[in-house]
């Protein structure tokens, strides 16, 4: 499948909420969204994407191997056995990188059942799609808004500066830039990628949104091109076709009259 096709099957989780999954660790999170077709699923570290689509067929031969005690129409019970997954009862099974199945087990009514998600590693378009560029969009974000308040600060020191007596109080210290980096550096390792973004990705539904727009107004103005070139390309081969008609008219109308000329002069005759 090409990598378009790929952006098009996975359109609707794109605006879905990015998850913890606790039990697999602090690094990982998952989005999901189902609907009467079915359910989709996708599970990130922060250095890949594996997902996984099943259909409304699929997810009710399961129910009745995995969990015969559920009578629900599809899109409850995917948003059931979804739910589940950041609960503590994952456990994952990984077969190499490019394959894990989640095994998760639960109860409903003092009734067990279990689901397995297998999510399979997604190409690298669709992990910039859904991971990388919503980070640099929310980043960007935040680096203007950094820029528009230290401005301001700027502002307010300057004004402030000819009213405090002791100047000093404004220099700033060069040890609080490392204080902070080094509590950044701490917040990350220890704490996991989850408690560093989660207030980031909350954002992610909204710029993922804005991002579908702007690559329909990218294709729509693509299409138009393409279109505006085949016009072109068939006004210019309609008028070499007229062009063409023309010359071979009067190549006719040449041989007419040389025709013409021959049979009133045949040859020999003064």
């Amino acid at each position: 499948m090409s990598s378009e096709g790929s952006l098009v099957s996975w359109r609707p989780v794109e605006e879905a909420k990015w998850r913890a999954v606790p039990k697999l660790g602090p690094e990982w999170m998952c989005k999901w969204s189902g609907d009467e077709r079915g359910y989709w699923v996708v599970l990130t570290n922060g250095c890949a994407l594996w997902g996984e689509a099943r259909s409304a067929s699929s997810i009710q031969d399961k129910a009745e191997e995995w969990a015969p005690c559920i009578e629900a129409e599809v899109q409850k019970l995917s948003n059931l056995v979804l739910q589940d997954l950041s609960q503590m009862n994952v456990k994952a099974h990984w077969q190499g990188r490019e394959q894990v199945v989640l095994h998760v087990s639960s109860t409903l009514r003092d009734l067990a059942y279990r689901w397995e998600f297998d999510l399979k590693r997604l190409c690298d378009e669709l992990f910039q799609q859904h991971w990388v560029l919503p980070l640099m969009v929310q980043m960007h974000s935040l680096s203007q808004r950094v820029r528009q308040l230290t401005a301001e600060v700027e502002v307010k020191a300057r004004q402030l500066k000819d009213l405090l007596p002791d100047n000093s109080k404004l220099v700033k210290s060069p040890k609080k830039k490392e204080v902070r980096l080094d509590k950044s550096v701490e917040a990350v390792v220890v704490g996991g990628a989850w408690s560093v973004l989660q207030d980031h990705l909350e954002s992610s539904p909204t710029i993922m949104k804005h991002l579908a727009a702007h690559r329909n107004h990218c294709r729509r103005a693509r299409e138009g091109r393409r279109q505006r070139r085949k016009r072109t390309h068939t006004y210019c081969y309609s008028h070499q076709e007229t062009n063409r008609g023309r010359v071979r008219g009067r190549e006719a109308k040449k041989r007419d009259v040389t025709e013409s000329q021959d049979t009133r002069n045949p040859a020999g005759c003064r």
